[in-house]
């Protein structure tokens, strides 16, 4: 019979964008390198180092946005990698905006897959990783409430709203 895989699985993120991400969902049951660790680089511009694609080559997972930003992340991927990808994850092409961070669907789809696929790369931490996905749910419905809260404004003249429409 096959080894029980133990971890911790090793991540590779293109952008500690997603790494972070990936992080916060594995826990202690993930090593996650982020490629681009400074949000100051942009990805569609980088070459990454020789040092960069062996660990590409050597990543179990590998998460990347996708959408034409940081293909250079896929183009190397080892026989055994799972690549989960953001673009892939909503559907977005090459030519959208390829930011998919800032879509709170990208985010929440990530943390779903990245569950997923962290969950088939270590069985037995299943459970771990599907608490710490709740968790993290749970801290994004917090911060998008806030956010909404933030971006509403009291208007000076209140425009009247045709009500009719939304009792359909």
């Amino acid at each position: 019979s096959a080894k029980e895989p133990t971890g911790p699985i090793t991540v590779v993120a293109s952008i500690n964008q997603w790494g972070s991400l990936a992080e916060q969902i594995g826990g202690t049951d993930v090593n996650v390198t982020s490629i681009l660790s400074s949000t100051n680089v942009d990805a569609h511009d980088f070459e990454p180092k020789t040092s960069d694609v062996a660990k590409l080559q050597k990543a179990q997972i590998i998460v990347s946005n996708g959408a034409g930003y940081d293909s250079w992340a896929t183009k190397s991927v080892g026989r055994n990698s799972t690549i989960v990808s953001a673009a892939e994850t909503v559907g977005a092409m090459e030519g959208d905006n390829p930011h998919l961070w800032f879509s709170k669907d990208a985010r929440n789809g990530m943390a779903t897959e990245l569950t997923e696929a962290f969950s088939k790369a270590l069985p037995a931490k299943k459970k771990a990783f599907q608490s710490r996905l709740k968790a993290w749910q749970k801290e994004e419905k917090a911060i998008e409430k806030s956010e909404k809260k933030k971006n509403k404004k009291p208007e000076a003249h209140p425009k009247k709203e045709k009500v009719t429409s939304t009792l359909n």
